[in-house]
């Protein structure tokens, strides 16, 4: 094989060399005066004479042997074939572990760079980073400078291992080249390890060995429902194989403050997950920190956003109890404050509150009517109760949630006729024993409405431990129908390291170790043998015919 077969037409000159010394020229004619002359000629052609019939043949010789060692040295002669590899180097978040010191990544780097010396002279290798994203680190090529440099710039990162990936990006680089192979170094940490393995013109080296590990898999913060001013915060550790997940102390840390409450702790799936309570209102950041010395403390650690509390805007309209005012003021999770009259068009994000006297039709947008002194498009009204105490409410309603109001005594009670188009949407929380609402919830279209009956002044309810939290649930249920409510949007899982490579057990199964990698000795090139050949055979012929050595 050729590195260079074009060279070989460099042969051809063979042919006017061997013309040139075949062409005979004409001998000169010289006039001479004494016979002395002659007799010294002779004396020196008795002495040449064994050398004389050869020397043009030898001249031919060494000139044809100087041009085809030249030829040949450009022709870039190989025993055998050049081989194209592509070396893949997993570069994902897995390869940080430090129990293949100063790291697998590292050490997998240390096997490379003598993988890179050790190639034949003339063959062509390529670098392909194995973790997420796959891309091409170096274009084949025979420069070793080349690839040496490509790796250097390369370094690992935190996505997930993509190496089979990586190998059919290598197959389709090889694609029409003779005798490509493709080398993975990797601490094999991922799920289609042994298919890679497996697959033909593939080799696989390994680093590392079986590490202990603990990682924080997810953390995850939401409001709580029911209570917006705490936050609820579920982490999950994994531990691949060091101790019980469960028994993995965790440092929680809220902007900055270490908080120090004990976690409720519930089990999902193969991982136990803990929950905490929070009580802020405001934006905060959760750092989690597993405190476990580990192979890779890069996992060890994640954090989560902590949403501020939904605060509802809640209007006053006309005069309103203090109690009222007094309940409202006490929940940060609205926003109070008191208009004269009704607005035309309050908008969904507001919730209105209204006493006594309703409009005759209702505005759009959620509204909480407290003690209906007169009908409206939504109902009418036939006359009053003076005392109505609660005899039935309905327990699935979350408005009633945890709430019992049965025994209270509502006084001044308006009865009630809801219109015949609004049935199917008006819904009654709480009833006397002659069924008379004293509690309703209408899912109209254009906003909810929850109507509490009778006096706010003079209703029990009011002064009973009770109304601060169906004020508060009552609001909630309003906001959260409201066509653009302010609804706490779903929290995604902070991003901590990719599922499995936390997971730093190296299959003893998959692959070769890197330390038991025979890698074959670099030839040296036999062009500059040749070279060196042309070159002294050159000298030779100018010292026996220029220097006249044999004359």
């Amino acid at each position: 094989m050729f590195g260079n077969p074009w060279a070989l037409l460099g042969l051809l000159l063979a042919a006017p060399i061997v013309w040139l010394y075949r062409r005979r020229a004409a001998a000169p004619e010289a006039a001479v005066a004494t016979g002395a002359l002659w007799q010294q000629v002779l004396a020196e052609q008795r002495f040449r004479s064994w050398w004389l019939p050869h020397r043009h043949a030898v001249s031919l010789a060494a000139q044809l042997v100087i041009l085809a060692a030249a030829v040949l040295a450009l022709a870039q002669p190989r025993l055998s074939a050049r081989r194209t590899t592509v070396l893949i180097l997993d570069n994902s978040a897995s390869m940080n572990a430090t129990d293949a010191p100063p790291s697998r990544f590292e050490a997998a780097r240390r096997h490379a760079l003598r993988w890179i010396g050790s190639l034949p002279d003339g063959d062509r290798a390529g670098i392909l980073a194995g973790g997420a994203p796959v891309g091409v680190v170096c274009a084949p090529t025979d420069d070793r400078r080349q690839l040496r440099e490509a790796l250097e710039r390369l370094t690992a990162g935190n996505g997930r291992a993509q190496v089979a990936e990586a190998v059919g990006v290598a197959r389709r680089i090889l694609e029409n080249r003779r005798g490509g192979r493709i080398v993975v170094l990797t601490d094999a940490c991922f799920p289609d390890a042994p298919e890679v393995a497996e697959a033909a013109g593939v080799e696989v080296y390994t680093v590392g060995g079986q590490a202990a590990n603990v990682a924080v898999r997810r953390v995850a913060a939401r409001r709580d429902p029911g209570r917006p001013e705490a936050a609820q915060v579920l982490v999950e550790v994994a531990s691949f194989p060091a101790r019980p997940a469960a028994e993995i102390p965790l440092e929680l840390r809220l902007d900055g403050d270490i908080f120090p409450d004990a976690p409720a702790e519930r089990d999902t799936g193969p991982h136990p997950a803990r929950v905490y309570e929070l009580l802020t209102g405001e934006a905060a950041t959760l750092a989690v920190v597993a405190e476990y010395d580990d192979a890779l403390p890069a996992d060890n650690r994640a954090s989560a956003s902590i949403p501020p509390a939904p605060v509802r805007r809640v209007a006053l309209v006309g005069e309103t109890n203090p109690l009222v005012e007094a309940a409202l003021a006490t929940n940060p999770a609205f926003h109070t404050e008191r208009l004269d009259a009704l607005p035309n068009a309050p908008g969904p994000k507001t919730i209105c509150v209204l006493h006594d006297e309703v409009p005759p039709r209702l505005p759009a947008g959620p509204l909480l009517v407290l003690g209906p002194r007169n009908a409206c498009d939504l109902w009418g009204l036939g006359g009053f109760v003076e005392h109505a105490p609660v005899a039935w409410q309905c327990n699935r309603s979350s408005i009633l949630a945890g709430l019992d109001l049965e025994g209270l005594v509502f006084s001044e009670v308006g009865r009630l006729e809801l219109k015949a188009s609004e049935p199917d949407r008006a819904h009654v929380l709480a009833a006397t024993a002659d069924g008379e609402p004293l509690l309703l919830a209408l899912d109209r279209p254009e906003g909810r409405v929850v109507v509490i009956g009778g006096d706010p002044g003079a209703n029990e309810l009011l002064h009973h431990v009770e109304f601060p939290a169906l004020l508060a649930q009552s609001l909630r249920w309003l906001g959260a129908g409201a066509e653009d409510a302010d609804a706490e949007p779903p929290v995604e899982p902070a991003a901590v390291f990719p599922p499995g490579e936390s997971d730093l057990r190296v299959p003893p199964d998959v692959g070769t170790p890197a330390e038991q990698w025979k890698l074959p000795h670099s030839r040296p090139a036999a062009w500059p043998f040749l070279g060196a050949l042309a070159l002294a055979m050159l000298i030779l012929e100018w010292c026996l015919y220029q220097r006249r050595w044999m004359s």
